[in-house]
């Protein structure tokens, strides 16, 4: 074959493949164009127990809501999140509450009361709904449902760390005050378990079911006697340690404010230390009124986050809290339930992000997942296997004058870490 005709040749080889490469190229469907994904709105729903802290909650939680739209807005998706509140101190309120809200689409519910996540656990279950409880609401820490999350010590750690104390303390005595239906309260399994302490004695208290009007009077009396009781124990008790080898357990939910009177009423009561469980709830007017007892009691309480005030999260959120309304009717720093459910609405609202689920095991796997690697206003929120959290921190405070004001003052921290209390 001459030059010129293998030369043409080549030539026309060349053209027939680039025309059918075009051919073929133009032959294909359009590459697809991307679409955003249709506006989804969530809808949490926050059970309130406790009316006077409503404000704050729901400060938290929105502002929280507020934050991961704004996120979810740079980012270019179509997420958003909103928070609807019930206050419903009543048992019935709350189912109640949940059908109405269940009925606009809510399938995630945060509480900070223990009545919707023990009490409901059938109607969760039934429904595909999530529940999630902040301090002061969890119930007594095992698997109950794989869709119920306590973002708050579990009553495994709050035990040891309460006995790290009393063994810091060299305890061998205890006096536990309880209710008769306190099952759920750390001194529940605390005399079963022990502890190397030698002696404990349970003294019951029943709540008076007089009308309103008679209460005060008949639970007066109640107290009364109570406390007789409680003297006559530590009597005894006196005999064989000496005072600070002894405590008393005020394994209560609330300040009594009869016991508290009978309690001065009985000083030989306060030769020891009272200790609090860390469900105590603190009414700071009644405190001050009760100054003279209060110096002896030492309370133990959560803290979720090492060096709270340093936390940049928390920082954030108190200062938002600072110019709003409800700072000015309640200037208390926002606590650990507040910081709680500011978290625990952002580990819900990103798992949603990231499962595209609102319920079923997708969300629930993913909840685990999220919690695991997030760090916020309260530090790390990791999840045991029975939707627990882990690692939990202590603080133990005492009720002192300082500078010539009285308030609570930090005594001791519990590690969870290192099982170690410190006491200053």
């Amino acid at each position: 074959m001459s030059r010129r005709l293998w030369l043409a040749a080549i030539t026309l080889t060349t053209i027939i493949t680039l025309t059918s490469i075009i051919l073929l190229s133009t032959s294909k469907e359009p590459a697809p164009q991307y679409s955003p994904p249709v506006n989804r709105t969530v809808s949490f729903g926050l059970l309130i127990g406790d009316k006077n802290d409503t404000a704050r909650l729901e400060y938290a939680a929105r502002q929280a809501a507020a934050e991961v739209n704004e996120y979810c807005e740079a980012q270019g998706n179509q997420w958003s999140f909103r928070v609807v509140t019930l206050p419903a101190s009543d048992p019935q309120q709350v189912i109640v509450g949940i059908q109405k809200l269940e009925g606009m689409g809510v399938k995630i519910f945060l509480c900070d009361w223990n009545t919707p996540i023990c009490s409901f656990q059938t109607y969760i279950v039934l429904h595909n709904l999530t529940i999630i409880g902040v301090p002061e609401s969890h119930c007594r820490s095992h698997k109950q449902v794989d869709s119920v999350y306590r973002m708050s010590p579990n009553l495994k750690e709050e035990t040891e760390a309460f006995a790290a104390l009393l063994r810091t303390k060299a305890v061998k005595a205890l006096i536990v005050l309880k209710e008769s239906g306190s099952t759920d309260y750390l001194n529940s399994i605390l005399p079963i378990q022990g502890f190397g302490v030698e002696s404990v004695k349970e003294i019951v208290h029943d709540h008076t079911e007089a009308e309103p009007n008679e209460w005060k009077t008949r639970d007066a009396e109640r107290s009364k006697v109570f406390m007789d009781e409680v003297s006559s124990t530590l009597h005894d008790m006196l005999e064989r340690y000496r005072p600070e080898e002894i405590g008393v357990v005020y394994a209560y939910s609330y300040f009594n404010e009869n016991q508290l009177i009978e309690i001065g009423n009985h000083p030989e009561l306060l030769q020891v230390i009272w200790y609090t469980t860390p469900l105590l709830v603190i009414n700071q007017t009644q405190i001050l009124a009760h100054s003279d007892v209060t110096t002896r009691i030492h309370l133990l309480t959560p803290v979720l986050a090492p060096d709270l005030e340093k936390n940049v999260e928390y920082n954030r959120l108190e200062e938002g809290y600072e110019v709003t309304q409800a700072y000015l009717a309640d200037p208390t720093p926002l606590g650990v339930t507040e910081a709680s459910l500011y978290d625990a609405v952002k580990v819900a609202a990103l798992s949603l992000i990231h499962s595209e689920a609102t319920e079923g095991k997708t969300l629930q796997s993913t909840i685990m997942q999220e919690a695991s690697n997030y760090v916020g206003a309260t530090g790390r929120m990791t999840l045991d296997e029975n939707g627990d959290r882990i690692k939990s921190n202590f603080d133990i405070y005492g009720y002192y004058e300082v500078s010539g004001l009285p308030g609570w003052v930090r005594v001791g921290h519990y590690n969870s870490e290192t099982e170690i209390t410190e006491l200053y």
